[in-house]
């Protein structure tokens, strides 16, 4: 709104798409249900000021460091031990891990839309979209293509996160004597 109006409004840009557009949080919430995020064209012009900070939101520490066993409800973030609501398996040779402890793990704040099953990861690395049954994830609204598609299990979205942890600037280790992911933030 401009200055004077009873009410202002804010956003804070959490990323950008490789097609032209700044991805922003919305200050309102999310009146859409879309993960109260907004695309707004890089050309835009605006007619208020930018702020390099956002006092509301507070910022998720990342684990540089994130270890889970197949078959097992518990997995070690920087040493610490966590419960898991689900276990990860192994499905046609792809370990499935429980999407919203890795991403909070990793700083992501997630968001679950149940009428079209998606789930929309927002850290500061960006904004992830993820849908079940679908091998394609959105990454900062760029088309990522995966070797196999979330499902849910258990009531609880699971799925192969190589991509994932990737798209928040991690790399995945698979020890295969120990059931055993590793991610590592880099």
């Amino acid at each position: 709104y401009p200055r004077g109006a009873a009410e202002y409004h804010a956003v804070c840009i959490v990323g950008y798409t490789d097609d032209g557009y700044l991805i922003a949080k919305n200050s309102w919430g999310d009146p859409l249900g879309n993960g109260g995020l907004v695309y707004i064209p890089e050309e835009r012009a605006t007619k208020e000021e930018y702020a390099l900070c956002d006092v509301g939101t507070a910022i998720s520490k990342k684990a540089k460091r994130i270890e889970l066993v197949v078959g097992s409800d518990t997995a070690q973030a920087d040493g610490t031990s966590a419960a898991l609501d689900a276990a990860p398996y192994i499905k046609d040779d792809r370990t499935f891990l429980p999407v919203r402890f890795v991403a909070e793990a990793l700083g992501a704040a997630v968001a679950w839309d149940a009428a079209t099953s998606t789930a929309t990861l927002s850290s500061e690395e960006g904004v992830i979209t993820v849908r079940t049954h679908d091998k394609v994830l959105l990454v900062n609204g760029k088309r990522v293509g995966m070797d196999a598609a979330p499902e849910i299990k258990n009531d609880r979205l699971m799925l192969p996160i190589r991509p994932v942890a990737e798209a928040l600037n991690c790399k995945v280790e698979w020890i295969a004597n120990e059931n055993k992911a590793v991610i590592t933030a880099i």
